[in-house]
């Protein structure tokens, strides 16, 4: 990606039950650890029913062993009677509780280290408090390979 500090690919992806926010301001970057690209950030998947959540998996193997990263911004100046809330679970466990993502500025949720695939279904489901459905700008996924040789020559 030319805007990607770290050569990272990313792709779009069009879901017909969820809708589309987008904005042209620029998005900052909480963190530089992460940083996903403005470009990439500007852009999210919304639910188009507030009080429903909203379902992302990814076409891994079972039993993968995989690093997960999920970045979302707020593209919405909120009225003070608008909340995003949510919770945010991966294969039924809680990665985040009450999560309010920032407005105009990249935060970044990660696995707790690596893990072992079982659905790879990420669930991002709205608390109570929420008056808006949860949002996803981006998500990234890596898969450790296994290699049959060693990938350097044992006299190095």
């Amino acid at each position: 990606y030319p805007d990607d500090a770290l050569d990272r690919f990313w792709f779009s992806s069009k879901t017909p039950t969820l809708d589309s926010l987008s904005t042209t301001l620029s998005v900052s970057s909480t963190s530089s650890e992460y940083a996903p690209p403005s470009v990439v950030m500007e852009t999210a998947a919304v639910s188009s029913n507030a009080s429903s959540g909203m379902i992302s998996s990814s076409n891994i193997q079972q039993d993968d062993y995989l690093f997960m990263c999920i970045h979302f911004a707020e593209l919405k100046k909120l009225e003070p009677n608008e909340t995003r809330e949510f919770n945010i679970t991966l294969d039924s466990k809680l990665l985040r509780n009450d999560y309010r993502p920032l407005y105009q500025a990249a935060t970044t949720v990660c696995s707790d280290g690596i893990y072992t695939s079982q659905n790879n279904v990420v669930e991002y489901t709205p608390t109570e408090r929420s008056t808006l459905s949860p949002i996803l700008n981006a998500k990234e996924v890596y898969s450790v390979v296994q290699l049959s040789d060693s990938a350097t020559n044992d006299g190095d």
